[in-house]
């Protein structure tokens, strides 16, 4: 048999799953009518990576990633994809791993396996087989779906070991893939599979039934190291470090409960405002008056939200936000609000498909920064975009738990005493 295809365990999400049956079928019905061992290895790990999958050949080993979305793709080499889906909206495609983008993931994965094979190549190649140079190895991000995408947007140096492609041109890839540096014998690449720990009991049976449970976590066990990482490096003396603790904290929480409701929009000219001391008159706003004042009454009333807004690929978006606590405010017709104090509203950007580390780079970097335009900045500079103020800032009532008005409550507190 000229195909074999192997699968460590069963991958956590059911189209993962789906998919990986699919490209085995696939590579099988192509490759069993060829001369020649061609080999597909699903979720395996090399060097603390877990590897969605890897393809063996004489004259080829592919790291290979898979992505499921649809539309025009844009590359970037060290900034986040975009994808601009059929209904016009840009979302990011996440890299997993830690990385910002499918290329960095895939190329981190490619050196490790690199690494891991060439530490092992005495128990792999035949004597006398001195011309194989794992450097040749190469990556590929297949996506699920049909997406729209320009390869020569790939730097010609990054072409030679990185590839793209979808559900339809994925095959024609891995044919054309190949390098004389990477020539093995059959019994090599059966080596290849041993120094990976590959045996037959992990032969993939595609016609087992899909019957995946998605793994979830109840908790974070990073929320700690996060808060660490948020915290500006330019705060010195105990009492200020406590309160950017303390802040940090409200901030995380805010966003992980993020609940905004009864959200309507104020029109403002930048070109007449201070960034620093503008006035909000909530009573120009009808509508939500009647909302706040009724919510004043409540037991446990919500707090008033207020976003900044940006343009954000044509749409404007709530980017910057601050959240004021209900108790004190004292005249709801000249609220002082400070834009240059805004944090960043990560909720959006994680509905942007954003990885997380991206999004905390961007926290950490913003959070060195005291004036709106330059947070601004550095949103636009980080994920390659054109972004600007928008028309408009948004108010609402911001629902938090009780969790997140005792910090805030505390943090209150200690900067009364700190004064």
């Amino acid at each position: 048999m000229a195909f074999k295809s192997f699968l460590v365990s069963r991958f956590d999400h059911t189209h993962e799953n789906t998919f990986f049956r699919t490209v085995s079928n696939e590579l099988n019905n192509y490759f069993s009518k060829i001369e020649g061992q061609f080999i597909l290895v699903g979720n395996l790990s090399v060097g603390g990576h877990a590897l969605d999958a890897i393809f063996i050949k004489n004259g080829a080993i592919v790291v290979i990633d898979f992505k499921d979305y649809s539309g025009k793709l844009s590359f970037s080499e060290n900034g986040p994809w975009r994808i601009r889906t059929e209904n016009d909206k840009i979302i990011f495609v996440a890299g997993g791993g830690g990385s910002r983008n499918p290329f960095q993931q895939v190329n981190s994965y490619r050196f490790s396996l690199i690494h891991y094979l060439s530490d092992r190549g005495e128990k792999i190649l035949e004597q006398k087989h001195e011309n194989i140079s794992w450097a040749h190895i190469c990556g590929m991000a297949i996506f699920h779906r049909s997406i729209i995408f320009d390869n020569n947007e790939i730097p010609a140096k990054i072409q030679r070991y990185f590839h793209v492609a979808d559900y339809k041109t994925y095959l024609e890839k891995l044919c054309d893939v190949g390098s004389t540096n990477l020539a093995f014998t059959d019994k090599e690449i059966y080596r290849i599979l041993d120094v990976l720990s590959i045996s037959s009991e992990h032969l993939y049976d595609a016609t087992a039934p899909i019957d995946e449970t998605e793994k979830t976590l109840s908790y974070d066990p990073d929320r700690m190291q996060k808060i660490q990482q948020l915290l500006p490096e330019s705060v010195t003396g105990t009492e200020k470090k406590v309160l950017s603790f303390y802040n940090t904290m409200i901030s995380l929480e805010r966003l992980n409960e993020a609940s905004v409701t009864n959200v309507f929009h104020l029109s403002v000219n930048w070109a007449q405002i201070n960034f620093n001391q503008f006035h909000l008159d909530i009573t120009t706003i009808p509508q939500f008056l009647n909302m706040y004042l009724q919510n004043a009454r409540e037991s446990f009333p919500k707090n008033l939200f207020v976003s900044l807004n940006v343009y954000f690929d044509g749409e404007e978006i709530p980017l910057f936000y601050s959240v004021f606590v209900q108790s004190e405010i004292d005249d709801y017709q000249n609220i002082s609000i400070d834009f240059n104090s805004f944090d960043l509203f990560t909720v959006v950007l994680s509905e942007l498909n954003l990885t997380e580390d991206i999004i905390e780079d961007i926290s950490r970097k913003i959070s060195e920064e005291r004036n709106i335009l330059d947070k601004l900045r550095v949103v636009s500079e980080l994920l390659e975009m054109k972004i600007s103020l928008g028309k408009t800032i948004s108010v609402g009532l911001s629902d938090e738990s009780r969790f997140t008005l005792q910090l805030q409550a505390e943090y209150i507190t200690i900067g009364y005493e700190v004064k």
